[in-house]
Parts: C-alpha cells; structure tokens; sequence
C-alpha cells in the first residue's frame, strides 16, 4: 500500500541584501518551522522537507527528507547577488527527481508546496 506524502521546499535568499537581521530571522525561524511540524504526528508522516539556498547560485541545502530523519537544519550564510533564475531552475530539477524518487519508493506524492 502507497503511502501519500507532502513535498514541500523553503527556498531562502541568502544574498548579501539579506545579511544581518533579515537572514538572522530565518535561521532564528527555520528551526521553528521544524518543530511546528514534528510535533504533529499526522504533519509529520506525511510531510517531506527539503530547503533550497540561492544566491548568485542554488544549491541544495537539505534535501527532501522525511522530519523524522533530519537531525539538523541548515544555518544560511550571506553570499553574492540574487538570482531567482537560479533558484527556479534548481528547485524545478529538484522537485522533478524527488517526486520520481518518491514514486520509486512506493509513495504517492501529493503535489508539492514552495515557500519563498
């Protein structure tokens, strides 16, 4: 039996237009998101993490996770300009090998969330 599960994706400007208090708030707060969500047990078994970082470049910062494996969330650190080309052109490869793998596995994946 298929198990049904959330992909959701924080993608977070680190720019150094987001250095000091705005990217304090978002490693004060990613945390946060984290335990809001573990601590619900339905959320928690459905839903799967994975948090993008972009700049100038994009990368993968945690990649899709089931909560219950993720054992620290990544600190964003401030580097070069903002490209959300960049970042769509991660995040759209990313989502498309995740929900393939997810498939792969036997999960039925609803359709994923992004929060910029």
């Amino acid at each position: 039996m298929s198990e049904q599960v959330l992909p959701f994706y924080l993608v977070c400007d680190e720019s150094y237009s987001m250095q000091g208090p705005p990217l304090d708030a978002i490693n004060q707060e990613l945390p946060l998101i984290y335990q809001e969500i573990a601590v619900n047990p339905v959320v928690a078994d459905r839903a799967r993490l994975g948090i993008i970082g972009f700049s100038s470049t994009a990368e993968v910062l945690l990649p899709l996770a089931d909560l219950n494996d993720v054992h620290s969330i990544p600190q964003l650190s401030p580097r070069g300009a903002t490209s959300y080309g960049a970042a769509f052109s991660l995040l759209k490869s990313t989502i498309e090998q995740d929900i393939s793998s997810l498939k792969q596995v036997g999960h039925t994946p609803y359709r994923p969330t992004v929060f910029f």
